[in-house]
């Protein structure tokens, strides 16, 4: 009787053990693709631009100026791909980042400009190729007015229209940065993955 009762508690135990097993490396699967999830070149060796990963959101390259961009939890680093040296950090004042759901975005537009999404509010800034200064959108969800969550994913169709995808939901929109409003796209079929876009999004 005795045996069966140890049996019994170390089955249960061994059950315990292994749920708990489980539910923590989902977790720090969850973890790990929203801090590092859209790297554009997973091969870059950030630590020999002195730099933790783990404090990095987004990163982007820019060939064309020797540029690499940054996004992190508070702030946009700007890096000479050449000397590794930072040429400028743009703090990000008014920035709210959601957990657990698909992190912020950062893409490059035709003239070097960063442009960053807030995956908790449907916000999107830009900071200039050039003075680095930074402007604050809000943007309108025509339509969807009463939605309250941000972008996940953004990117530029081959006509330079830009693309933003919600960051929950999987609802895909075209923003006109002129007028800071978003236009529900139609989608025939989810994107591949629900926290980016094929670049171009679509064809134009």
């Amino acid at each position: 009787m005795r045996n069966a009762i140890a049996c019994a508690l170390m089955w249960w135990i061994l059950l315990i053990t292994m749920a708990l097993t489980a539910c923590g490396n989902n977790e720090g699967n969850t973890s790990q693709r929203s801090v590092v999830a859209q790297l554009e070149a997973p091969g870059l060796d950030l630590g020999s631009y002195g730099i933790d990963a783990r404090e990095i959101l987004q990163v982007r390259q820019d060939p064309q100026r020797n540029r690499l961009w940054l996004l992190s939890w508070d702030d946009v680093r700007v890096y000479d791909s050449a000397t590794k040296a930072q040429i400028q950090r743009i703090v990000l004042p008014t920035w709210s980042v959601a957990a657990q759901i698909c992190p912020p975005d950062l893409a490059l537009d035709q003239a070097g400009s960063a442009l960053i999404a807030s995956n908790a509010q449907p916000v999107i800034a830009r900071i200039d190729a050039d003075s680095f200064a930074l402007d604050r959108m809000d943007i309108v969800l025509t339509g969807r007015e009463q939605w309250d969550m941000g972008f996940g994913a953004l990117a530029f169709g081959q006509n330079g229209a830009l693309f933003a995808l919600t960051s929950v939901g999987n609802a895909l929109w075209t923003v006109d940065l002129a007028t800071a409003r978003a236009k529900l796209v139609a989608l025939r079929e989810p994107p591949l993955d629900e926290c980016m876009l094929p670049l171009p999004p679509i064809d134009g």
